[in-house]
């Protein structure tokens, strides 16, 4: 079951827009080290820079790109300028190689080079030679060329005992950014070498490994716009050199947690309305009132769902207060479960709305549309008449 299929975002995320990304996926790949952490923040960017997808929903309000798996392609080497070996950290073997560490000031301070970036929107950015400036986010950055250079960690890259130094750069591409970690070494004579593709895709940070390699935060996709960024599924895998190429060497490949599709359904079961209360409103006071809803979710299976979450469309203008993007766990095939939410709402747009519109979203299937039924995985919370 590969991360990304070729198929738009579905009718599920209508009210949404979303950037989507490739999965990071390399060839090759090893079960060494499985590690899954999702990101809950919900109001702040998180940091990174390499290939990704844009994808507007529902309106394309940004430039297409390719999709599909992104894994290293075949390592190149290409000389470029001398610099001296940094001084700022200490390899952790005896090398036996050059001293290949940089620093990200080394790094922006010359020309490096850049593999072509192949597809969709990647054929704007540029490449070959050229000097990257620091940018310091790698979804929303503006700097000549719209490519730039992020962050860099030394580890080994190769099969010497000596350090190399992964480069994690970006490509801006509309509200999204297509990312990279890329190698450089030095040759014999003290030039810069850029050994290859270590990974791409929505790689947001990246860390050097203990046995090797980097350790990358990726998610399925780069939320954007009115898309909750608590939608992205974030996982971590580990990617490096496995004798002959740059490949993934641990870590989960793949977002979705099944390759069939599934049907979750939810439906209210109570709704309770507190006693309106004036709150203070961009200086005002707005008479507000709070809902408490229990939801009731059936997987219909027939498989287990992966982590799955209740979403808010604010078009009714209610604005959430718990439970809502919050994971919850698998559900099996066939399961029920109750979940409570809260939200409030200007009861002035009571006569506007005719409720709150909750739905349920399987986290990892953002671009493959992991549901069989999407009209019955949403439910609208009624608002008081």
């Amino acid at each position: 079951m590969p991360d990304f299929d070729d198929d738009l975002i579905s009718d599920a995320f209508a009210g949404f827009s979303a950037a989507a990304a490739p999965s990071v996926r390399a060839a090759g790949s090893g079960a060494v080290r499985h590690t899954i952490k999702r990101r809950r923040t919900r109001n702040t960017v998180a940091l990174s820079v390499l290939g990704a997808l844009l994808l507007a929903v529902p309106v394309a309000a940004y430039a297409s790109m390719d999709r599909g798996n992104q894994g290293p392609p075949p390592v190149a080497t290409s000389p470029e300028v001398t610099f001296s070996p940094s001084p700022s950290a200490s390899p952790s073997a005896t090398p036996t190689g050059p001293d290949g560490r940089f620093t990200l000031s080394q790094l922006t301070s010359a020309k490096i080079e850049v593999p072509a970036w192949t597809g969709g929107s990647g054929q704007s950015c540029v490449s070959g030679r050229v000097r990257l400036p620091k940018i310091k986010d790698v979804q929303y950055f503006n700097v000549p060329g719209d490519v730039g250079l992020f962050s860099v960690v030394h580890t080994n890259l190769d099969d010497d005992a000596a350090l190399e130094t992964a480069a994690l750069i970006a490509c801006k591409t509309g509200e999204a950014s297509r990312r990279r970690v890329l190698a450089f070494d030095r040759d014999e004579n003290g030039r810069t070498v850029m050994k290859g593709i270590v990974a791409s895709g929505s790689i947001w940070t990246i860390a050097a490994n203990p046995q090797g390699g980097i350790d990358a935060d990726v998610s399925d996709f780069q939320a954007c716009c009115s898309t909750p960024k608590v939608m992205e599924l974030h996982q971590t895998r580990t990617y490096g050199w496995n004798g002959t190429a740059f490949a993934q060497l641990g870590g989960p490949e793949e977002f979705a947690a099944h390759d069939g599709l599934i049907d979750l359904a939810v439906s209210v079961k109570g709704i309770t309305w507190a006693e309106t209360k004036q709150i203070t409103v961009a200086g005002a006071k707005r008479p507000y009132r709070t809902a408490t809803v229990v939801l009731k979710v059936v997987n219909k299976g027939p498989a287990a769902s992966g982590e799955w979450m209740v979403l808010l469309d604010d078009s009714g203008q209610a604005e959430a207060l718990s439970g809502i993007g919050q994971a919850q766990p698998v559900l099996a095939a066939g399961a029920t479960v109750e979940v409570t939410v809260t939200f409030r709402v200007d009861e002035t747009m009571f006569d506007l709305n005719d409720g709150a519109r909750l739905w349920v979203y399987e986290l990892g299937t953002v671009s493959s549309g992991y549901d069989r039924n999407k009209d019955d995985n949403r439910t609208v919370a009624a608002y008081p008449k």
